[in-house]
């Protein structure tokens, strides 16, 4: 590269391409006195926001060798695209220098060219022209960060709304639970109403048939098959007590699951409450994203 290129002869006064996504994040394309090799020449400078200087170095090159006429080449950071093409620019194709590096605000792009591009002075077309090349490169990187911040926090929404939608199922799982427990409880108790009437008519029975074993006594036959029924129905009354026993434990552990599902319910509605607002702040952030990337454009070009 020459020491001195072309537009070292330009102003003083710098142009600057401005654009506001919002108030924290400005693109301006500013032409100022910067390092290259061991000398300082005059470049175009722009802080591209949200950006990471592996994705910015990749897309620039694709971007600066399209329709070039050279090949690029890379010495000691600087980047040279040699042939660059841009009509908007030069009639002639030209060589075009530039180094990309990464700071805490973005990845700055500084970029020279040489005494083959043609001769530019301040606020001429052509070295507009080199500040829109720029400067539609640092739009359409931002928009591209920004795009995929709105990504990032449209699945950080739809995450959340995950977890809303899990924890109401979690809620109507529990109270299906309770209500399903609540019949059966009932059935139980309905099937213990039933046993207890069977058995105080067993009592009855049993009763009898033991009057009618002691009226048999003196005849051996007569009194096997009296004792013989009377065992039967004993058997029959203490399987309806079983059934009774069997059933109050079915009830006491359907009472036990139905307290812990309360406290699920309960500690799930307590949760959704958090998860709620969650919700509408991730859709406020996610609205403020889209907000930023619909207002992208292209702003004019304003002398400074």
């Amino acid at each position: 590269m020459k020491r001195k290129p072309l537009f070292i002869l330009l102003t003083f006064i710098a142009l600057s391409i401005s654009f506001i996504a919002n108030a924290q994040h400005p693109i301006v394309v500013n032409n100022t006195p910067s390092p290259i090799n061991m000398d300082t020449q005059r470049s175009f400078v722009v802080v591209i926001p949200q950006t990471h200087l592996k994705e910015v170095s990749r897309a620039w090159q694709k971007y600066t060798s399209k329709g070039s006429k050279g090949k690029s080449s890379q010495t000691d950071g600087v980047y040279v695209q040699a042939g660059e093409v841009s009509k908007n620019i030069a009639p002639a194709p030209f060589n075009l220098y530039s180094r990309l590096v990464e700071t805490k605000e973005g990845v700055r792009l500084n970029v020279w060219l040489d005494e083959s591009s043609p001769t530019t002075v301040p606020n001429s077309g052509q070295h507009l022209a080199v500040q829109k090349y720029v400067y539609d490169f640092a739009l359409l990187q931002y928009r591209d960060a920004v795009k995929e911040e709105l990504k990032t926090e449209q699945k950080k929404l739809h995450e959340l709304e995950k977890d809303l939608a899990h924890l109401i199922r979690g809620e109507d799982k529990s109270s299906n639970a309770i209500s399903k427990n609540e019949r059966a409880t009932d059935r139980a108790n309905d099937a213990i109403a039933t046993n207890r009437s069977d058995i105080e008519k067993s009592d009855e029975k049993i009763s009898d048939q033991k009057d009618n074993v002691e009226r048999n006594a003196a005849d051996y036959n007569a009194a096997k098959g009296a004792r013989k029924t009377l065992g039967e129905l004993e058997d029959d009354k203490k399987g309806l007590q079983k059934s009774n026993e069997k059933q109050g434990k079915s009830i006491d552990q359907m009472n036990k699951e139905n307290r812990a599902s309360a406290r699920s319910i309960a500690s799930a509605q307590e949760n959704q409450q958090t998860k709620i607002t969650a919700v509408e702040q991730q859709k406020e952030v996610v609205r403020a994203v889209q907000t930023k990337l619909a207002q992208i454009k292209y702003s004019a070009i304003i002398p400074q």
